[in-house]
């Protein structure tokens, strides 16, 4: 059909719809066909709040595959993020998250001691909502570093991606409007779901 369309032949058609493949434009699936294959979801600074409400406006419908609510010894880097002692206990929260059943991001949240969760939190309203809603907390500034690593054994099984492929990975300090900081937040998004935007503008 696509022959007689364009008016060429049959392996040029296929020449070319396996170029798209190559280049990661179509994607063939046995059962499924040939099709178009969704581009990689873009996060910008802009919505760092709400990951879930970002891809909502996308059309999106974000599920959390799982959710882990735990205590765990501060290590350097969460003290130092924290501004408290190493191996204080704090609670860690992990959320793989993704759509249509595939992961595209690992999100691994440390907490300031002086938040105290149930233990039983399932977050359904969202993190921060939570926070704001139980304990009167709500982030107003976020410091933001981004990165790109080659994933583990471990997440690259997480993320259902192999060992190596390249992840972006964002860490995060969440401050309160007194400047305590009250989240220290690692996210590893699998780069083949989502991207990262940023937005400049210059002031006269």
């Amino acid at each position: 059909a696509l022959a007689r369309r364009l008016s060429v032949s049959r392996g040029t058609v296929r020449t070319a719809i396996g170029r798209l493949v190559s280049e990661g434009l179509v994607e063939r699936k046995r059962g499924v066909g040939t099709r178009v294959k969704a581009g990689p979801q873009h996060s910008g600074l802009a919505n760092w709040q709400s990951f879930r409400a970002e891809m909502a406006a996308r059309g999106i419908r974000v599920d959390d595959l799982h959710l882990k609510l735990k205590r765990a010894d501060a290590s350097d880097g969460v003290a130092r993020a924290l501004g408290i002692r190493t191996r204080r206990k704090v609670w860690q929260l992990h959320r793989l998250r993704g759509w249509d059943g595939v992961p595209a991001v690992l999100m691994i949240s440390h907490f300031h001691p002086q938040i105290q969760f149930a233990g039983d939190e399932q977050f359904e309203e969202g993190l921060y909502e939570e926070l704001n809603r139980r304990y009167e907390i709500l982030p107003v500034r976020s410091e933001e570093r981004i990165t790109a690593e080659a994933a583990k054994a471990n997440l690259a099984k997480q993320l259902s991606v192999r060992s190596g492929t390249p992840l972006l990975v964002r860490r995060r300090i969440a401050r309160e409007a007194g400047g305590r900081a009250i989240e220290y937040a690692i996210n590893y998004y699998n780069s083949s779901r989502c991207d990262y935007s940023l937005e400049l503008e210059r002031h006269p």
